[in-house]
């Protein structure tokens, strides 16, 4: 069956984005039978509405991989990464909820897509296959104080 996908202009745009953290370790002396690589060992959101007119908000995506234990390698690489965007709101008003919901969607997805590419890239300089980050959706949680770190299943990496 054949989608019939219609593409919108959004209001939300991206003014800037920066990554302040990157780390990569590989460790190809540890080249033995068994050794794989990683998978996602943490993944965490963050988004503050900035007290600027028009609207601006700060939207922060980290990914990092698991780690390998103390003294035992398992892992052919480990990395950490945090993205940073800057988004503007730049159109009709609409409700306070219905921008979030936006920003909450468009923003982290826009910043993980960056951060897969860096990942893709730095992970297949060497004699290793590229690590691709899992697909995800983005969905606003409920306000419910909750800042628990997203679970993402080791399969999917």
């Amino acid at each position: 069956m054949e989608l019939n996908i219609r593409p919108q202009n959004s209001h939300l745009r991206m003014e800037n984005v920066f990554f302040p953290a990157m780390e990569y370790r590989a460790f190809p002396g540890n080249v033995a039978p068994g050794l794989k690589p990683p998978g996602m060992g943490h993944f965490a959101v963050k988004a503050e509405e900035l007290e600027e007119t028009p609207v601006k908000w700060l939207v922060q995506v980290d990914v990092h991989s698991e780690k390998n234990p103390p003294d035992t390698p398992t892992f052919l690489y480990e990395f950490s990464l945090v993205a940073v965007g800057v988004f503007a709101w730049q159109g009709e008003e609409r409700s306070r909820e219905a921008t979030r919901r936006t920003v909450g969607t468009l923003g982290p997805a826009m910043l993980y897509d960056a951060l897969r590419e860096a990942v893709k890239y730095i992970t297949h300089l060497g004699p290793y296959k590229p690590f691709l980050l899992p697909s995800l959706e983005f969905s606003l949680a409920p306000d419910d104080g909750d800042d628990s770190v997203i679970k993402i299943r080791k399969d999917d990496a």
